[in-house]
């Protein structure tokens, strides 16, 4: 089933796998980066790199790869088949793309559907876009990302256009600051 959200960040403690794709996850999120140094040096996890920036974390993994800001989802799908990732019991994708986690989602959504164990914990800058991703607010996505047949996915720049329109009438805002 795809929309395997990790329950919290303390499961990256028992992850065997765990795959980063995206921004320097040390500048970006410290404590989870602590976290993931920790799971690859007490317990043994395996780490995947796919930086856009060199960090702190490159001397723990042990595939480390340099990708240009917008190619996450082309590295995503280049993962697709891979005996890492099949291999895996407690995989974790870390996706940290920041505004460009939504053209991810297709690729994200094909490994999850094609590795059960693989877990995904999505980073982004905006509080709590993840929530209203999972409840569906995701451009040609549902509910726990299921794909919505047939409905045109709307991006951010879209909905945006449509609100300073006045097309879109309401709108409630939570810790814009």
């Amino acid at each position: 089933k795809s929309g395997r959200m990790l329950p919290g960040i303390t499961a990256i403690d028992r992850a065997d796998l765990i795959v980063q794709v995206g921004r320097n996850l040390e500048a970006s999120h410290p404590v989870l980066s602590l976290r993931v140094r920790k799971a690859v040096r007490n317990a043994g996890a395996k780490f995947l790199m796919a930086s856009t920036e060199p960090g702190g974390l490159d001397p723990e993994a042990f595939d480390r790869r340099r990708i240009e800001a917008g190619g996450e989802a082309a590295f995503l799908a280049e993962l697709y088949g891979t005996a890492t990732l099949a291999k895996s019991a407690r995989g974790v994708l870390v996706l940290n793309a920041g505004p460009r986690n939504e053209a991810c989602l297709s690729a994200v959504k094909s490994l999850l559907d094609a590795h059960p164990t693989l877990s995904l914990l999505i980073l982004d800058d905006a509080g709590n876009l993840n929530g209203a991703w999972d409840a569906g607010f995701a451009p040609g996505f549902g509910p726990g990302y299921a794909a919505v047949g047939g409905v045109a996915g709307r991006s951010r720049a879209s909905v945006l256009s449509d609100v300073a329109a006045g097309t879109i009438p309401n709108v409630l805002v939570f810790n814009s600051g």
